[in-house]
């Protein structure tokens, strides 16, 4: 899998020479793996390409197509979708961030749409979206998925945090906020430890002095402390998110996470 990674990322001694964008998309979006990673290193080590909205919105098509909420949760478990493809697509989906943004509508979908972990920069970076983001989000949230429904839980955390210390770029409307707030909340309940623990650590990030009572019947009563009580447990992420709570809550409204 990091082999993948390394082959995507790296640059090569020198610059290949330029190729028909729309022949490297096409390979871009073969069947093959190999295909991709090679289409994939040589479009980030032409420039010209990474400038070229058109590439940018190809390859948001592309990412689209892998990751869409509908199929990816079926096509991760019986392939081709393995930890190589899925490792891919964080590389692709890191490169059209990196290099394209989220200014335009069809890339920005494409990328809150990908797979990544729920409290990973890649998930801090769209929850810095704010507004703008939440409609595609809350496609994550109706699906029913528990992975998909965690990764938008981790952003909302995220997201939380960065209204309130204003750093939203766009800020949420009362309605928004209202919803990604209840989101959080009914993640920590949900039947999915998936979704528990990502709720658990949102609330960490984003939560206040009003949600301690809500953790600490969590780590008393969630079935898996008693599972693992010596592991990295539920029950362990909890009292961890009490305590950023609490200590922002010391800090007083000039205190940053």
């Amino acid at each position: 899998m990091l082999a993948i990674m390394a082959a995507a990322s790296a640059s090569p001694a020198r610059q290949p020479p330029p190729r028909q964008s729309s022949a490297l998309i096409r390979e871009l979006g073969a069947a093959g793996l190999a295909s991709r990673v090679r289409a994939l290193r040589q479009i980030r080590a032409t420039p010209r390409l990474l400038q070229d909205p058109q590439v940018g919105r190809a390859m948001a098509k592309i990412l689209s197509a892998d990751t869409d909420p509908l199929s990816h949760s079926s096509r991760i478990w019986r392939g081709p979708y393995n930890e190589d493809w899925a490792e891919f697509d964080a590389s692709l989906a890191a490169t059209l961030e990196t290099n394209f943004g989220f200014a335009d509508p069809d890339i920005a979908r494409a990328l809150v749409r990908a797979s990544y972990q729920p409290q990973s920069a890649f998930a801090a970076s769209i929850a810095r979206q704010g507004g703008a983001v939440v409609p595609e989000l809350e496609v994550f949230l109706a699906r029913g998925v528990p992975t998909v429904k965690a990764q938008a839980i981790g952003v909302f955390g995220f997201m939380l945090a960065d209204g309130r210390d204003r750093k939203l770029l766009h800020p949420l409307s009362a309605a928004q906020e209202d919803l990604v707030r209840r989101a959080v909340l009914a993640g920590a309940r949900d039947k999915s430890l998936v979704v528990r623990d990502a709720a658990v650590q949102s609330l960490g990030f984003g939560g206040d002095t009003a949600d301690i009572g809500l953790l600490r019947r969590i780590a008393a009563t969630d079935p898996s402390c008693a599972q693992n009580p010596k592991g990295i447990t539920l029950c362990r992420q909890t009292l961890q998110a009490i305590q950023k709570i609490e200590a922002r809550a010391q800090r007083g409204p000039a205190g940053v996470r």
